[in-house]
């Protein structure tokens, strides 16, 4: 009889040991699971911001360029106003019509 109760005091621990095995395996897999979406969210977060560090590369160098034009631009009028002080206001207005004419053609 206490071999029997003891037979059966083992197979509960087992049960029970069985039992807690499949509830840590469980949660091992839901904490995967949350793992792994994490992951994803880290991997798009990853992406969004190379897309957004390439997007202002990409303005930062139009701003350079704007820049650069902006400069050729006041040399030139810089340029011509030297020349118009220069009573030279007949032949620049000529220059400056062919001028915009010009550029207008290439836009």
């Amino acid at each position: 009889d206490e071999l029997a109760a003891s037979n059966e005091a083992s197979q509960s621990e087992i049960s029970n040991a069985q039992a807690e095995a499949q509830k840590v395996k469980d949660q091992m897999k839901k904490a995967r699971k949350q793992f792994d979406a994490l992951k994803s969210k880290l991997a798009a977060g990853e992406k969004e911001l190379t897309s957004k560090a390439e997007a202002l590369t990409e303005a930062e160098a139009r701003q350079v360029a704007l820049a650069a034009d902006l400069a050729a631009a006041q040399a030139q009028a810089e340029e011509l106003k030297t020349q118009l002080e220069q009573g030279q206001g007949d032949q620049v207005a000529v220059q400056m019509q062919i001028q915009i004419q010009t550029q207008e053609q290439e836009s």
